[in-house]
């Protein structure tokens, strides 16, 4: 009996050291054929995205603690895909996921709240454009037909809040161009835009969200 007791005791300690000797990644990568690259780097609660033949890159920062974080691989309508899936907490649960597709050059954003709010959802993403040597278009907050229907981001904002109806377009002198867009829930989406610094989410003037509510850019 003495033995046994001992036997479970010793392969519970090799058990304990042999979990703290587990690392995590500090940072996973995926690349598509298409030509994205995403990179988390989840201690610093960072993501880096590039895409081939564009200039810049996007850095995105996770507000909140980043746990579970692991690649992922499905298929939806826009094709079959890659992605990074992990959970962010800052007092609300949010499960986010970064898919890049093989055969196209696009990305989703998609979160989930894991909590009920009183308020609009964080946005996500939030990036920086880098180098920030780059020109932006979109709808304005007006009427349809009171001018300007478009302005250009180095004009002074015609919002309060910074916040426009996207799409929104990054384009520069050499030709390059790509479009951040809602993918969901249309009518209560926006975008937002500080300098180089872009965020996608929904209206600041939501009072509430319910518990397993997505949305996607």
């Amino acid at each position: 009996m003495k033995r046994h007791w001992f036997v479970r005791m010793v392969a519970a300690l090799l058990a304990a050291q042999a979990s703290c000797c587990v690392t995590v990644p500090a940072q996973i990568r995926i690349t598509a054929k298409s030509g994205v690259t995403v990179i988390l780097d989840a201690p610093k609660r960072t993501y880096e995205i590039t895409v081939a033949r564009l200039p810049w890159k996007f850095r995105g920062e996770i507000v909140g603690n980043v746990t579970g974080a692991k690649k992922v691989r499905g298929r939806d309508r826009l094709g079959s895909y890659s992605a990074i899936s992990f959970t962010s907490t800052d007092g609300i649960r949010y499960l986010r996921t970064i898919r890049i597709y093989d055969n196209r050059p696009a990305i989703v954003f998609q979160q989930t709240s894991g909590d009920p709010l009183r308020r609009a959802p964080n946005p996500f993403p939030v990036l920086t454009v880098h180098p920030a040597r780059c020109s932006m278009l979109t709808f304005s907050e007006r009427e349809f037909g009171a001018p300007p229907l478009f302005r250009a981001f180095n004009e002074p904002p015609d919002s309060s809040h910074g916040l426009h109806s996207g799409p929104l377009l990054l384009y520069d002198s050499t030709g390059s161009a790509c479009i951040f867009s809602p993918a969901s829930n249309f009518m209560v989406a926006s975008i937002e835009e500080n300098g180089s610094t872009i965020r996608s989410g929904l209206t600041r003037s939501l009072q509430s969200v319910p518990r397993g509510f997505s949305e996607s850019t």
